[in-house]
């Protein structure tokens, strides 16, 4: 496609500007994984196991935080940000 990430002037980015970029989704993606490593530590492994994929996601909700939704929401908003500018 073609499709470069610039400065404003026009020049190419280096190093320091792409880790800059990417700091907010390595933010973001640690307490997502926090989250889900104590929801697997945490579920009954046997059950589990036998769960299909709808059932899995449930049995490891059960053990997500009340905070979560704001890492979430967060998140989305900078992928859908990523769009818009």
């Amino acid at each position: 496609m073609g499709i470069q990430i610039t400065k404003i002037n026009g020049s190419k980015i280096g190093y320091r500007e792409a880790f800059k970029r990417s700091s907010v989704d390595i933010l973001l993606t640690i307490p997502i994984l926090v989250i889900s490593y104590i929801a697997l530590s945490k579920v009954n492994q046997s059950e589990f196991i036998v769960a299909d994929f709808l059932a899995k996601d449930e049995l490891l909700r059960a053990f997500h935080p009340s905070w979560e939704w704001m890492i979430n929401r967060a998140s989305d908003i900078w992928v859908w940000s990523e769009f818009v500018t």
